[in-house]
């Protein structure tokens, strides 16, 4: 404040010092008068120019905030996009998820060093394919989807991640969107080539035809490994893959191995969903840099044949591949990851689905009063101003009794705005809304139903972890579920110790938020916190203040809830 004192003096002091010379030559300058200058532009100009954004184009210019931010992570993006939503569809439809995905590397010529590559990514699932009419709006419409709406568990929510990868493939290779889709074994499966039109949101379609080559045959020659398990029946059979879907987009990515990778998302996403069997075929070529260790140490070498057994050339600790797939076809014996180096199988541990969940409406505590006023007017409009208070409290809550909604519209009466169980809801006023909004914070309510939640399960959590980390001791927990605001959650943990675990480096904390692996801005998660304020000196490991602990652990940690910020 001083500085900036001195400073004011000092201009005032050369202000007053000025020659007189000057002062005279300013007093018999003329005074000419400016002309006002004409406005450069009019409101009839600027409003011409005005007009509104579709969704998709404000994307295209700001992909980052999807997750497109640089080329290894558009890569992940898009793998992570559709395999979530291959999970969800087979799970939603009581199929035991088979998944296939393949990255080609589409210049394989390029420089080792060079920053990002051409790459075709190919995701194949068994699930129940989609019905012909929704294909456009499935891959070709921003927030377009089922799941928005409802309060149930689910990986995607938002109707924006496939699309915006194929948006993305668009933008920085101009290539479309190749879709293949079976509904009914039976019959064709539809070919069609889309790309989205930024400007309307809105797919156009190139290519629509029916086809028998579902899966792919072409990509059943990929390397001698993929060869010789498509000979076996046992890459992308049609015995599996009757029905389902297949995605295809080209883009500019860079694969590299490592945290944070394709690898690493598979890796984890196998362990929380261990009913789930994937296949990945890696690409020729990877970026030359510097990797970080994964969960997995990758073992090399041939496919086993159909008797689980490796040729003699793969003797030695390749004989792991060998018994972790015969592992896969005994029920008695934990399911282990198998690495032969251009292809990895992440095998199906458990033969059960998830517990199917079920869509609940909103509790009382957990709307806002904005959203209670549209779900007013819109309870209003679906029945046609004929609806009543009570029944709007009943059917549109959950933990709403009978006796709780009359209660509700007695509380909100007055002598001049009377409320009975009969009053409609047109005739319901933004004063007695809000009256309304007071009345559910105070109420005593019970929690909302947690049968919309699906947790993995302690045997799950142990199976899933035994096939992705190799380690000694494990150990898993999965409490009751809470509620927060109105919506409920649950949490799951699982360690595993000792083993192959590097004993000189920090724990490992791998995050899951409905069953998706968390890879990034894990310093800022509540969970991550968690870990690092343990007192995990208790248990004979070392730990920084404020770090994690040091020593050959494995800390998993999964939430479940029907809104998860991160997914």
């Amino acid at each position: 404040m001083e500085s900036l004192e001195v400073h004011a003096v000092e201009s005032a002091s050369c202000v007053m010092d000025r020659p007189k010379s000057s002062a005279r030559f300013n007093e018999r300058a003329p005074n000419v008068s400016k002309k006002s200058a004409a406005p450069r532009v009019t409101a009839e100009q600027m409003a011409s120019k005005q007009r509104d954004i579709s969704v998709s184009e404000f994307f295209a210019k700001n992909r980052h905030l999807l997750g497109f931010d640089n080329p290894r992570k558009a890569l992940l993006t898009t793998v992570k996009e559709a395999v979530d939503n291959s999970l969800d569809a087979c799970e939603e439809a009581g199929i035991l998820p088979d998944i296939t995905v393949v990255i080609e590397d589409l210049q394989p010529d390029r420089p080792a060093s060079a920053k990002s590559s051409r790459y075709r990514i190919t995701t194949v699932d068994n699930g129940p394919g989609i019905v012909r009419k929704q294909v456009e709006n499935v891959f070709g419409r921003l927030l377009f989807g089922s799941k928005f709406h409802r309060l149930k568990m689910s990986r995607g929510q938002q109707g924006i991640g496939i699309s915006a990868a194929g948006m993305y493939g668009l933008i920085t290779t101009g290539k479309p969107m190749l879709i293949q889709t079976r509904p009914k074994a039976t019959m064709p499966a539809h070919h069609i080539e889309l790309a989205m039109n930024t400007k309307t949101n809105r797919a156009e379609v190139t290519v629509d035809e029916e086809t028998d080559d579902f899966p792919l045959k072409r990509l059943c020659g990929l390397s001698a490994s993929v060869r010789e398990l498509a000979e076996r029946g046992e890459f992308l059979s049609h015995a599996v893959y009757g029905t389902g879907t297949s995605v295809s987009i080209e883009l500019e990515g860079k694969y590299q191995k490592g945290r944070g990778s394709v690898d690493e998302f598979l890796e984890l996403t196998a362990i929380a969903n261990p009913h789930a069997r994937i296949t990945f075929v890696r690409p020729t070529r990877e970026t030359v840099e510097e990797e970080e260790p994964t969960l997995i140490k990758g073992r090399k070498g041939a496919p086993p044949d159909g008797e689980g057994n490796l040729p003699a050339s793969a003797a030695g600790e390749e004989n792991r591949v060998g018994e972790a797939r015969v592992a896969m076809e005994k029920k008695d014996e934990p399911a282990l990851t198998a690495d032969l180096g251009d292809l990895v199988i992440f095998p199906r541990a458990v033969n059960e689905l998830p517990p199917e969940t079920k869509e609940i409406q909103p509790h009382p505590k957990g709307v806002e009063l904005g959203t209670l006023l549209q779900m007013l007017k819109d309870y209003e409009e679906a029945n046609k101003g004929g609806g009543t208070l009570y029944n709007f409290l009943q059917e549109r809550f959950s933990r709403v009794s009978s006796a709780t909604a009359s209660e509700f519209c007695e509380k909100i009466s007055t002598p001049a705005n009377r409320v009975t169980s009969r009053t409609k809801v047109s005739d319901i006023e933004p004063p007695q809304a809000e009256a309304l909004y007071k009345v559910f914070q105070e109420a005593k309510l019970a929690p909302p139903p947690t049968d919309c939640l699906a947790p993995i399960g302690v045997q799950q959590l142990l199976k899933g972890m035994f096939k992705g980390v190799r380690a000694e001791f494990y150990a898993a927990s999965s409490r009751e579920a809470d509620v927060y605001r109105g919506r409920p959650f649950l949490i799951e943990t699982a360690i595993a110790f000792g083993g192959e675990l590097p004993a000189d480096e920090p724990a490992r904390v791998i995050r899951f938020a409905n069953r998706v692996p968390l890879l990034y801005q894990q310093s800022a998660c509540s969970s991550f916190k968690a870990v690092a304020e343990t007192n995990w000196k208790n248990y004979d490991l070392q730990q920084p203040r404020g770090s994690l602990p040091v020593g050959p652990l494995v800390i998993m940690i999964h939430m479940a809830s029907v809104w998860v910020p991160f997914t």
